[in-house]
């Protein structure tokens, strides 16, 4: 069976001398049989030929992911899994591609349900990450450790070290899931040395066996380098032993370097600069067809991959070349690091291409790729990229205009917003002192629309909402450049909430509306679209939270029209997300389904990761308002943890995961999450998240019996919203808002005006049987209304219901109190999707439920 027929993805090695070791593959055998299965050995054991040698004789799928330093890089390494599973699934590594390094739990769990989705039934799959010691940076290491933590039905996973960078111990996995090889397992014994001759048509004499074996002390890298210098230079067969100990390097360099031209050995230099040895970025080095072949034809120690169109350098190879590198001179290591830059920028590598126009100081290539980036860079590449604009001399921002644009956004993406603001004062002044040309202006648009944006971010802090200068400044520069066409489309990310008033004041919105009115005309024009449709949004939103939908749903439609006009994906959902929640508000099903095809019409055609976040959230936030909380996405389902690599422009996921948490009566796992993100992030930065965390934290702990600390969290959550009259974050909890209502109209000292109270507990009362309702007709589309059940109890309570007893009634004869009648008849008309007593009558009979 070749590898076309087994299915191999990545850069395996390969060669001509890979010997079969029974030995070697029983203990593979069985340790494939777990999990997860951890290969460490020093150099030169021959991990990766034992390993693939066996892999060639199963029928497993192989997916061989070869890492390298470069892969410390978040993105890069994101980049590098991707490509490698290309050449198996291209949808799915376009999939992977799009949701970007998973450095929190909400994209973990998004990649996991992928990886889910992508693998075959009844295929036995093998995941090979080869040299995982040279990853130090803690979150890929975690994404290494998740695998580990949590192995797929159907694939194994197989580490491969020089060192021991992590251990069953380490991580906490049972011997039961995890299997140990190391070096003792690889060494070849003295018969496999033998065996090894022999395949190569050396005569295994005892002696000379005895003298590899003893010269090698086992190790496959120095077995076979041993065999081809018996074979090359059989008299010197009494140094053997002796020339292998004393200096591995000297063997190399006599066996190779000695009889290379110079030409040759810079050749081979020149290879060991370079991460990624593609064959056409190799053709591409002056005269790198003709070399590589003469190289290959000189060692096994540079292999060819056929299905990655790759090369590979053995390590202890590579480790040489590079103590070699005197002799190139600038010029060569300049001309291989602008060949390897211009490949990877043609083949998509952009962080590889990155890495090495830095190495040249081709800042301008630098500046080129990273502005043609996504608005909303995340967190790994903001790091990434502001750390190449920091090392770089402070002359680059004089030189190329551009890079001042791009340093302000890094600092903006990744919530540094003071220092951006500082810096975007410093360049703006330092521009406009100058004699304005058409660069400049170019410059000082961008520059004024990132200072608009980080005005709007720090909003909520100061309560100042003076952007729309900046952005009409944007505007006048963008008209003075004298260019006709309008700028490629720039698809702006909204924040948790589009109304971004940080306190309660009386009439804050308005001002905030006020000054996004103003604003979108300018950055719709000069900045390629962007924020179309966001003023309307937020009117739309202002007025759902006050429960005005006749103007909720006028000005959404407004919205989505502007938004896709200009093409405002991302504002486009959160105007559905808007319209959906305005839907269930009224009850309409039909509606809702209408408004979830357009959503996923939208996301069908996006490759932003964060439109695909939001897509997932809004379908959790809807199935866990109607109770069918199967439906919640997995990573929603988990508990939050936090993580360095949050983006300051995320959080409305947690919106979802506390609704699904109050839906499943996890009150405490709710509260903990409400407290674990800090405060200056997330929900508690704007008004309307702080309302809502307030709300969620007054029924929780009213359901977990602490009515003190519910009234407290009530009382603070009715004073941050009367004075603007944000009544549906109540509203919006059903019956959990209207027995806390109720108890705090017991509660004569609630501080909170009965008549307020009032008016939420009857509102919320009909939201929750408009949301029942949804309910009923979802399951019955679903065909699961069948699945519907009623207790014993809750029969017995409906049956006298249908004689015409009243609840008092009801209560006396079944010996419980009226509440728990109340109560009961509640869950009855939860359960059926019903109005009212007549309306569950009805659902019931007609269902059998009861006579």
């Amino acid at each position: 069976m070749n590898k076309a027929e087994i299915g191999v993805v990545g850069s395996m090695p390969a060669g001509d001398c890979i010997m079969a070791r029974p030995r070697v593959e029983t203990i593979l055998s069985e340790a494939l049989e777990k999990p997860v299965t951890l290969i460490c050995a020093g150099e030169g054991c021959g991990k990766s030929y034992a390993v693939y040698s066996y892999l060639m004789n199963t029928d497993s799928r192989i997916i061989w992911v070869q890492l390298s330093e470069a892969d410390n890089n978040p993105s890069r390494y994101w980049e590098n899994l991707c490509n490698t599973v290309k050449p198996l699934n291209d949808a799915f590594a376009a999939d992977l591609a799009a949701i970007g390094f998973p450095g929190t739990s909400e994209r973990y769990e998004l990649y996991h349900e992928k990886v889910a989705d992508a693998l075959k039934p009844n295929v036995n799959y093998v995941l090979v990450f080869d040299d995982i010691h040279l990853l130090k940076n803690p979150e890929v290491l975690s994404h290494l450790l998740a695998y580990v933590d949590n192995p797929w039905q159907g694939m194994a996973l197989v580490l491969i070290s020089r060192e021991e960078t992590i251990s069953p111990y380490d991580i906490g996995t049972s011997d039961e899931d995890f299997v140990m090889i190391d070096e003792s397992d690889l060494l070849f014994t003295k018969v496999e040395v033998s065996d090894y001759l022999s395949m190569l048509d050396i005569d295994p004499a005892p002696l000379l066996v005895d003298d590899v074996y003893t010269a090698s002390e086992g190790l496959a890298y120095l077995v076979n380098l041993a065999s081809k210098i018996i074979k090359k230079r059989p008299g010197e067969m009494r140094n053997l032993r002796s020339a292998i100990k004393r200096n591995i390097t000297k063997l190399i360099d006599a066996q190779f370097f000695e009889s290379a031209t110079e030409e040759m050995k810079k050749f081979f230099v020149k290879l060991s600069l370079l991460d990624h040895l593609s064959d056409s970025l190799v053709s591409s080095l002056p005269d790198g067809d003709k070399m590589i072949s003469r190289t290959m034809r000189m060692t096994s120690m540079i292999r060819y991959d056929t299905y990655m169109c790759s090369y590979h350098l053995h390590h202890m190879f590579k480790d040489f070349l590079k103590s070699k590198e005197d002799i190139l001179t600038d010029e060569d290591r300049y001309s291989t690091y602008k060949a390897a830059a211009e490949w990877c920028k043609e083949n998509n590598y952009r962080f590889e291409a990155i890495g090495y126009y830095e190495k040249v100081g081709d800042y301008s290539s630098i500046v080129d790729i990273a502005s043609s980036m996504q608005l909303d860079i995340d967190f790994h590449s903001g790091i990434y990229l502001l750390g190449i604009l920091e090392r770089a001399d402070p002359s680059l921002f004089d030189e190329i205009l551009a890079a001042r644009v791009l340093h302000t956004r890094m600092l903006l993406s990744l919530g540094r917003i003071d220092e951006s603001l500082e810096k975007l004062g410093e360049y703006i002044a330092t521009l406009e002192a100058q004699k304005i040309t058409e660069e400049s202006a170019k410059t000082l648009v961008w520059l004024y629309g990132n200072r608009g944006f980080a005005k709007i971010l720090n909003s909520t802090k100061t309560g100042e909402y003076t952007f729309a200068e900046d952005f009409a400044k944007a505007d006048d520069y963008f008209q003075k450049t004298g260019t006709k066409e309008s700028p490629a489309i720039v698809n702006a990310s909204i924040l948790a909430y589009s109304c971004l008033v940080g306190n309660s004041r009386k009439g804050e919105p308005e001002r905030f509306i006020a000054e996004m009115v103003k604003s979108v005309p300018h950055t719709a024009h000069a900045l390629g679209g962007c924020l179309c449709g966001a003023d309307d949004l937020t009117k739309a939103e202002v007025a759902y939270y006050r429960g005005d939908m006749t103007a909720c749903e006028r000005y959404a439609i407004q919205a989505y029209l502007k938004a896709r006009e200009g093409g405002q994906t991302y504002i486009e959902g959160r105007v559905l997300f808007m319209m959906l929640r305005m839907h269930l508000c009224r009850g309409r099903y039909e509606k809702i389904e209408e408004t979830l095809a357009q959503y996923e019409a939208i996301i069908k055609k996006s490759d932003l990761y964060i439109e695909h976040i939001q897509h997932e959230v809004v379908l959790s936030w809807y199935y866990a308002m109607i109770g069918e909380t199967d439906n919640v996405t997995q990573w929603v389902k988990n508990d939050y943890t936090p993580s360095g690599s949050d983006n300051y422009i995320t959080g409305i996921e947690n919106m979802a995961k506390a609704k699904y948490l109050i839906a499943e009566k996890k009150y405490h796992t709710m509260l903990a999450l409400v407290n674990k993100r800090p405060s200056s992030r997330g929900f508690r930065q704007f008004l309307l998240g702080s309302i809502g965390l307030a709300v969620y934290e007054a029924v929780c702990l009213y359901n977990l019996k602490d009515r003190k600390g519910a009234m407290d969290a009530l009382k603070f959550a009715y004073e941050m919203s009367a004075p603007n009259a944000f009544d549906m974050p109540f509203i919006e909890m059903g019956n959990l808002m209207r027995s806390l209502a109720g108890a705090a109209l017991r509660e004569k000292a609630c501080g909170i005006p009965g008549e307020w109270l009032e008016q939420i507990r009857s509102k919320s009362a009909t939201y929750a049987k408009r949301t029942a309702h949804v309910k009923s007709l979802y399951r019955q589309d679903a065909g699961k209304d069948g699945d519907i059940q009623l207790t014993i109890r809750e029969r017995e309570v409906l049956h006298d219901v249908s004689q015409g007893l009243s609840r008092t009634e009801i209560a006396a004869y079944r010996g419980i109190s009226v509440n728990t009648v109340k109560a009961m008849l509640q869950i009855i008309y939860e359960k059926l999707g019903a109005d009212n007593s007549m309306d569950a009558l009805r659902i019931a009979i007609s269902r059998s439920m009861i006579r």
